[in-house]
């Protein structure tokens, strides 16, 4: 049975009459599923991996290709048109993410065991001088959760997703120092700053723990595979506080970026905006009483707006050259 006639039967079974007969306005919507379903996939698609631009190269069928560029211009252009759509089709969206998600559990699931995902409950967390007044449930981890009981400094090192090339080359040149240091490098993988750190780190031999806004079972993003994967190879960790199968959201990220902070003994940020997630790790931060650190550029008026913020409102420490860095890492 392929996915078209699969997700029929399940449609009628849901919405049927006890005649097995649909009202008019379902019969419309039924009659439109081939088109309906190649829309939503991409539709699910696009929320997934909308922070990726290498996202559309990956699809292989240029219908759907189409699709999902259509859609994004039709997000942007009018989104009005998309709430209608959604509210219309309602019911086929809700349906046919219940099968997404069902199928993806069950694809993902058989393969925990040979993940070898962990978790440490609330209580057992109270080991763990770091996270011992964390309000979490649970911690799931894979690699060696032991990096957040040893006395070696964990950096958090974050910064702006659309860096340019001087941006990340100064992640990057970071990362290589806090390894050299003998510190842990960590952050949420995120595209730009967060990955150009990690590879700096690994490079020098480093270890890494990556914080994940979803379950331990789906990298996100996915670009970063083979990153995660030389985290683990190199005696780190990736950690989250989310149960396998639950996929990113908006508002995980947040809390992903608030157990960044909680972790982290200092925050050092490469560049960001006053508006965006890396502030919400820094302002956790500030109100842990964390070190915060940021990097101030050459041309210092190419700074971002979020490092001068911190500097100004949170007394940052500025980070002009290799030394303050290194100051800034060994100062108790």
């Amino acid at each position: 049975m392929d996915e078209i006639q699969e997700f029929g039967k399940y449609f009628i079974e849901q919405y049927a009459d006890e005649e097995g007969l649909l009202d008019q306005e379902i019969a419309d919507c039924y009659d439109e599923i081939p088109f309906i379903l190649r829309v939503i996939s991409s539709y699910f698609d696009y929320q997934e991996e909308m922070a990726k631009t290498e996202f559309l190269s990956s699809i292989s069928d240029d219908g759907l290709k189409e699709g999902v560029k259509g859609l994004r211009r039709q997000m942007r252009a009018d989104a009005s048109a998309c709430v209608f759509f959604a509210a219309k089709y309602w019911k086929i969206f809700s349906a046919w993410q219940k099968i997404r998600h069902s199928k993806y559990m069950q694809k993902h699931m058989e393969g925990l065991k040979k993940m070898e995902i962990k978790r440490l409950t609330k209580e057992e967390l109270q080991a763990f001088a770091r996270l011992k007044d964390c309000k979490i449930e649970n911690l799931y981890y894979h690699g060696d959760i032991s990096l957040l009981q040893k006395p070696d400094k964990i950096i958090a090192l974050i910064g702006r997703r659309n860096a340019d090339a001087d941006v990340l080359r100064n992640a990057n040149r970071c990362g290589k120092i806090l390894a050299e240091s003998g510190a842990v490098t960590l952050n949420g993988l995120a595209v730009g700053c967060d990955t150009a750190g990690l590879e700096g780190a690994l490079a020098a031999g480093g270890k890494c723990i990556a914080v994940m806004p979803c379950g331990l079972d789906y990298i996100y993003p996915k670009c970063n595979d083979l990153l995660v994967a030389n985290i683990l190879k190199n005696g780190g960790c990736i950690v989250s506080e989310y149960e396998p199968g639950e996929r990113p959201e908006k508002w995980k990220f947040v809390k992903r970026d608030l157990l960044q902070a909680m972790i982290a003994d200092k925050i050092l940020v490469v560049d960001c905006d006053a508006k965006s997630g890396t502030m919400h790790a820094v302002r956790e931060g500030v109100r842990k009483k964390k070190d915060i650190a940021c990097i101030v550029r050459k041309q210092e008026e190419k700074t971002g707006s979020g490092n001068k913020y911190m500097i100004d409102n949170f007394a940052a420490i500025k980070i002009c050259g290799e030394k303050a860095l290194k100051q800034f890492l060994n100062q108790t």
